[in-house]
């Protein structure tokens, strides 16, 4: 409640007006005015609601205004303020009875509406409650009549004359009022309708029959016979729709059609708002209906008229738009065809939204250099032109030519602008393609470095180009100058000429070898090809074939002797194959070829086996080796493999990790070579594996057997070695406590040192099965006892309770083990126990077993330890070696005895409240 307090200081200090005025107001108010919030409690209530409802400010606030009304009202109350919450209706007013503090009830005019904050969210709600009437007033008032009527005939006589005679002058106006509505409806011809909602029966007038192709009350009105002249495709709807008004408490308005006797149909436009008793329910619904039909005609027509003219501009790829522009050169748009998504591929919608996109759509450079003299051309009503390009939405840059047309509008300020639009693109594109090929047509013939002559139709040398000179050896002004001559100083032989000339005229296309005579009486190779244009002129190509003539007979002779070569290799190739074949298959590690995009083209056997898959399966198209490769290895494989492929280097040489088919991860060492072709381009990558996983495993469980013994040695040597080293420097031969504190450190960690080096040998020992059992028949609780009375001092000394919970049960063990594994669970409990608990040790015949438990109330293992603690030199804290002493050995001690024995040991912990360790032995079948 101080929250929302707070909250209407903070509305009210940020209105515009003085707080101290609101405040007066507020307190000094004729009506009830209280403040509420979202949840209907009471935040802060004036004078006047106090006095009418007899209630303190201090005992309305918190309690919630729905409490005070009557349950027959408070249905419609709380329905209508959880629509305000809603923002459905800005404001609702109800007349409900409240409960006063001494118990009657009164008649209250509710008007409730929301408080919004500055960032318009509805923080609170204000209420005006005017009283309307005393409801115990009301009801003696009516008993009071009523007793005086039944008394005094006479009395009775006066009220029901004077009942009678008001009653006379209110129908007297409800008549007058009653035709002038009628008059109006009738005039419009609107129908009325009044629907009792229980019993379905219904009230019309003469226009609602007439709406419906009826004769007036030729039949009885009533729901069912409104509904079967509904379109049975639009009755549901309709129908929903009232239910929906109703529920919600508000006005109906739907349209539909009916369905006259004749058949015809019609379109009805009905309204309708219901009225509801006092719990709210719906009780009747009143409405008039009219008909729209010319209405829904001129709809039809103009949306027929509409489709039609956006089916033709849709047809034509053009844009037309209308729009104004201001002298400050902003764009307001007034219409837009659909022809503008295809033309810039956005909406007609989006331009009109934004009004700077067609601007920021055309290229920069076209922009800057068209738009001015445009605008200037609009401003001046002259009709102009604009071709420029745009960035299309699919991102593409388009051409598009604007035919503008304006005019000034004084009145608006602005001109009128009518644009239509047409892309262009293809004809730019086609233009440009032409110059282009003009440009490139003409360096060709400038500078191409091929002979190039042009003949006419007749035969008659037109042009030729610099290539010609250069070749032959004519000057471009002997060529002018002997014209067709030309071609008989080039082949003289009268015969050959002949042969040459009907080459030209016939511009076959192919290609033929000529001896041709240049300036200087050299003969040269040429090769020509002749091409007759369109306008029957022909373009003969030529080049000079000597050198290829010359590279033709050398290669002749060189294919002739590599012929040969070739037939000699291809036989040592074939037997070098043969010896690679058998190398392939037969080798040891597994090989592989593999395709520069790590798809496999051959595997050998060695290979399939190492990776658990066939031949078949690692050859299918789908299968990449990168896809089994552990993800932690996938990285540095894929960049060596690039690097290879790129050249940087030449080999690969690594560890890593694959999946087996079977789910194992295998390590192998992993070797690549790549092989290139002729052009040195990569042809495929030679691999071999080699499964080291056993390697791999065995060097792991050594190294971490090796640093952790190493440690665990180097601790107690390291103090006894510095102790003995003070005493025999004879630093504390004066300090005889001191130095026995010294020896007492060396003898401990001595006795440690022996520990660790039994634990380690007793758990070698078990590893390698070198333990044979002594089993017998053993009393299980006299093994407890011995195990209690050897560790009592240390119980005693950390005030630890040890106690006994077992029977006289049998177990088949080796007692001395058994004792050793509860002597290792017990020290364990003690260590971690707190002072002044007490560990309980018991045996449990489960028939077919016996199950043991060592529980304390100590600090408890995590979750994430309770497997590795039976590991070796395995610590729940890493400190507790130092602290708590032990060599991190007894669990793995007593798991591998209880194992030995075909048991089974575990441990179960909750952190803070302790431990609990079993272990299992079976009960032999005797």
């Amino acid at each position: 409640m101080k929250e929302s307090e707070q909250l209407l200081e903070n509305i009210l200090d940020s209105l515009p007006v003085n707080t101290a005025f609101l405040q007066v107001m507020f307190e000094h108010s004729a009506v009830g005015i209280v403040i509420i919030d979202l949840d209907g409690r009471f935040v802060k209530i004036n004078s006047a609601t106090q006095q009418m409802l007899g209630y303190t400010e201090q005992a309305l606030q918190g309690m919630e205004f729905i409490d005070l009304i009557d349950e027959s009202d408070r249905t419609i109350n709380q329905v209508m303020f959880a629509q305000l919450l809603q923002q459905e209706r800005e404001v609702f007013q109800t007349e409900s009875r409240y409960r006063c503090k001494n118990g009657n009830y009164i008649y209250v005019r509710n008007t409730i509406s929301l408080i919004f904050a500055q960032n318009g969210q509805a923080v609170l709600a204000i209420a005006v409650m005017e009283k309307t009437s005393n409801c115990q007033e009301v009801e003696l008032e009516q008993e009071r009549l009523a007793k005086i009527s039944d008394n005094n005939s006479k009395f009775a006589d006066l009220a029901t004359l004077e009942d009678i005679e008001q009653g006379k002058k209110a129908l007297e106006q409800l008549r007058e009022s009653e035709e002038r509505l009628r008059l109006i409806l009738d005039l419009n011809d609107i129908g009325s309708w009044d629907w009792q909602i229980a019993t379905g029966e219904t009230t019309w007038n003469e226009n609602h029959f007439r709406l419906l192709g009826l004769t007036p009350y030729a039949t009885a009105s009533n729901y069912q016979l409104w509904r079967d002249h509904v379109h049975p495709e639009d009755i549901d709807r309709v129908e929903q729709a009232i239910w929906d008004a109703l529920n919600t408490y508000s006005d109906h308005k739907s349209e539909f059609r009916v369905i006259h006797p004749d058949g015809s149909l019609h379109w009805m436009m009905a309204r309708g708002r219901g009225i509801y008793d006092t719990q709210g329910k719906p009780v009747r619904m009143i409405g008039v209906i009219l008909n729209i039909s010319d209405r829904k005609k001129t709809e039809e027509a103009l949306k027929a008229s509409e489709s039609k003219l956006n089916a033709v501009l849709d047809s034509v790829n053009v844009a037309i738009v209308s729009c104004r522009l201001f002298s400050d050169k902003t764009v307001q748009y007034d219409y837009c065809s659909p022809g503008c998504e295809k033309i810039f591929g956005y909406t007609p919608a989006e331009f009109i939204a934004d009004t700077k996109l067609w601007i920021s759509l055309i290229l920069d450079e076209d922009r800057e250099n068209k738009l001015p003299a445009i605008f200037q051309d609009i401003y001046a009503e002259r009709p102009t032109t604009l071709e420029y390009r745009f960035w299309h939405k699919d991102g593409s840059l388009r051409w598009n030519s604007e035919s503008i047309i304006s005019r000034r509008d004084d009145a608006a300020d602005c001109w009128l602008a009518t644009t239509v639009v047409v892309d262009i693109t293809d004809r730019k594109r086609t233009e440009e393609e032409l110059r282009q090929q003009k440009e490139f047509l003409q360096t060709i013939f400038d500078h191409i470095p091929v002979m190039l002559s042009l003949f006419d139709c007749n035969g008659q040398i037109q042009l030729v180009n610099r290539e010609i000179e250069r070749i032959l050896g004519w000057s471009e002004e002997k060529i002018k100058e002997k014209g067709n001559s030309l071609l008989t100083e080039s082949y003289p032989d009268s015969e050959y000429h002949h042969q040459v000339c009907n080459y030209i005229l016939t511009a076959s296309g192919k290609w033929q070898d000529f001896k041709t005579r240049t300036a200087d009486g050299k003969i040269v190779d040429t090769c020509w090809a002749n091409v007759r244009l369109s306008d029957g002129s022909i373009i003969g190509i030529g080049q000079d074939i000597s050198d290829r003539k010359r590279a033709e007979e050398e290669l002749r002779q060189f294919s002739t002797a590599l012929e040969i070569r070739v037939q000699e290799r291809t036989q040592e190739l074939r037997e070098s194959e043969e010896r690679f074949r058998g190398a392939f298959d037969n080798a040891f590690n597994g090989m592989a070829l593999v395709k520069p995009d790590g798809h496999l083209l051959k595997v050998n056997r060695a290979f399939c086996e190492i990776l658990g898959y066939s031949e078949q399966e690692l050859l299918e198209e789908n299968f990449l080796l990168d896809n089994i490769t552990h993800p932690e290895d996938l990285e540095s494989h894929v960049n060596a493999r690039q690097q290879i492929l790129a050249g940087k280097i030449s080999r690969i040489q690594i560890e890593k990790r694959y999946f087996h088919k079977l789910g194992d991860t295998i390590w192998v060492i992993y070797s690549s070579s790549l092989v290139r072709d002729s052009q040195s381009q990569p042809l495929y990558l030679v691999i071999q594996i080699q499964d080291i996983t056993e390697r791999r495993a065995i060097e792991k469980m050594k190294n971490e057997f090796i640093s952790v013994v190493s440690h665990e040695l180097r601790t107690p040597l390291s103090s006894i070695r510095g102790s003995l080293g003070l005493l025999a420097a004879g630093v504390l031969d004066k300090e005889p406590e001191t130095t026995k504190q010294m020896l007492e450190i060396a003898a401990s960690e001595s006795e440690r040192l022996v520990r660790l080096v039994n634990d380690i040998l007793d758990l070698e020992r078990l590893e390698a099965n070198k333990i044979r059992l002594n089993q017998k028949w053993c009393d299980a609780a006299n093994l407890i006892r011995q195990a209690i009375e050897t560790l009592r001092p240390l119980a005693e000394e950390n005030q630890i309770t040890i106690s006994l919970v077992s029977s006289g049960i049998q177990i088949w063990a080796d007692e001395d083990w058994i004792i050793q594994t509860l002597v290792n669970l017990l020290i364990n409990a003690i260590k971690f126990s707190h002072s002044g608990t007490t560990i309980i040790i018991s045996a449990e015949d489960k028939a077919e077993r016996v199950l043991f438990q060592v529980k304390d109330q100590g600090r408890g293992i995590p979750t994430d330890k309770l497997e590795s603690i039976f590991g070796r030199f395995q610590q729940v804290d890493a400190s507790d070696a130092r602290q708590k002493g032990g060599t991190g050995l007894g669990l793995a001690i007593c798991r591998k005895i209880i194992q030995q024995h075909g048991g089974r040991i575990w441990v179960e912990s909750t952190l803070g409240k302790g431990s609990t360790f079993y272990f299992t032995l079976p009960t032999p079948i005797e």
